[in-house]
């Protein structure tokens, strides 16, 4: 949820900046003119894909952990899948993001004028969301732990 609210907020952000949300437009200026939204972007695209140490990929992992426990391979292999396909089109975005396109011709870039990032109150939850992905990560175990302190007795082991 929380790798997706990153996400939706970046695309909001760019929208209301932009006018659009044409992923067919974006290209290597906007790491440049939205810096703190394009990093937002790309934790969220990693944590999506599932790559630590960000939440996404302990998600993934606790899935995969209870698939292989219960040996169903059919679920296994649709969470890979699913990490495959997430990592073919985010790292596109990424890619056309960071990295400049050869094709396009100096007239292009010429028209492209710098554009401060966006309003502290439309960046700031975008910010605050990208960062949890990385802390929840990070901090994985304690949450966790924490998590089960409220489960019933036996709860734990019982899912082991």
């Amino acid at each position: 949820a929380v790798m997706k609210g990153a996400l939706f907020l970046v695309s909001a952000n760019l929208r209301i900046k932009e006018g659009h949300s044409d992923l067919r437009k974006l290209n290597h200026t906007y790491a440049s003119k939205y810096p703190w939204t394009m990093t937002a972007f790309t934790l969220g695209a990693i944590s999506m894909i599932g790559l630590p140490p960000l939440a996404g990929f302990f998600s993934k992992w606790y899935l995969a952990l209870g698939t292989i426990e219960t040996e169903n391979w059919f679920f296994l292999i649709v969470l890979l899948v699913s990490s495959l396909l997430n990592a073919v089109y985010f790292f596109r975005i990424i890619e056309r993001v960071y990295l400049k396109n050869p094709r396009e011709t100096e007239d292009q870039q010429a028209h492209k004028i710098p554009v401060r990032e966006h309003n502290p109150f439309l960046i700031a939850p975008t910010i605050v969301l990208a960062l949890g992905l990385l802390v929840l990560g990070l901090l994985n175990l304690p949450v966790v732990e924490y998590i089960q302190s409220f489960m019933p007795a036996g709860a734990v082991e019982a899912m082991r």
